[in-house]
């Protein structure tokens, strides 16, 4: 028998590894949209999807969000936004993903954990720091961000640097149509980056009703999902939203917003065979003058 490093335990338990983060997107009404932002991204959480939505804003704006996880893990991210004239937009952003304490197994020498052995515990952590620009034109809105990653499992630390890049049209009546390539560049010595493309079109059936849908398609060869879903607002002060994501797993979620003055408070739930429920919540503030 042998003891399990930490890597190695975190990989056989099925745990998150290899940037997981880059694969959860930001902000809990995405998320209840199953992610389904790509077109209908117009605030600073487009960040996770399509950083040419950040062009969208004519204020400044903040937004703060607090994810849990499996096995006691959370999420936390963060990004800003500030509109300048002449159509430009400069952003930041920053998504750490922390686990709770796993216990560190023995291998009985077949390949099989032997669970009954615990020995000590170990933690893991992910970092994605970004800063972006965007930019609003006649036709289109383009949108591009440079990151630094960082994975750490046990006492293993892996860094590299990644890029996103985007589009969205001007609204085509009330329909828009986006696009975005995530998480381009290095890799995490032998794990690549989760890679991805993403499509995306938004309807809006009236003004309180508004209906996303993606493709994304994985670079790594696994299969290619579907997202989409519903947002109806009711009131000025209320949205309410449902969705999902296909493919493996299918992960149905829910969500509600409350919008107050320039404060929006937004909760989404999510069940995915692989991390069981999710919950985020989401703070977001716009301020400041109104780009000229």
């Amino acid at each position: 028998a042998a003891l399990l490093t930490g890597r190695e335990a975190w990989a056989a338990a099925g745990g998150q590894s290899g940037l997981s983060i880059l694969k959860s997107g930001m902000g809990a009404r995405p998320a209840a949209l199953g992610q389904a932002y790509t077109a209908l991204g117009d605030d600073v959480f487009a960040v996770g999807y399509n950083p040419a939505g950040l062009a969208r804003l004519t204020r400044a704006q903040i937004g703060l969000q607090h994810g849990i996880w499996l096995q006691g893990a959370n999420v936390e991210s963060a990004a800003a936004a500030f509109p300048l004239s002449g159509g430009h937009t400069l952003g930041v952003s920053a998504t750490l993903l922390s686990s709770g304490k796993i216990d560190r197994t023995f291998d009985d020498g077949t390949g099989n954990l032997d669970v009954t052995k615990s020995v000590g515990t170990f933690t893991t952590s992910d970092v994605s720091a970004g800063a972006l620009y965007a930019h609003a034109g006649r036709s289109l809105s383009l949108g591009i961000q440079v990151k630094y990653l960082q994975s750490t499992v046990d006492d293993v630390t892996k860094a590299t640097v990644a890029a996103d890049a985007g589009f969205q049209t001007k609204d085509l009546g009330r329909v828009r149509l986006g696009a975005s390539v995530l998480n381009v560049g290095g890799s995490l010595g032998a794990d690549p980056l989760p890679t991805t493309a993403r499509a995306g079109v938004m309807v809006e059936f009236s003004k309180r009703v508004r209906v996303p849908v993606d493709l994304v398609l994985p670079f790594d060869g696994s299969r290619v999902k579907i997202g989409g879903g519903i947002e109806f607002s009711p009131f000025d002060i209320l949205t309410l939203r449902g969705g999902v994501q296909t493919g493996l797993p299918f992960v149905p979620g829910a969500g509600i917003g409350l919008a107050w003055h320039d404060l929006g408070l937004d909760y989404a739930f999510t069940s995915n065979p692989a991390l069981k429920e999710t919950h985020r919540i989401n703070l977001s503030l716009r301020f400041g003058p109104v780009r000229g």
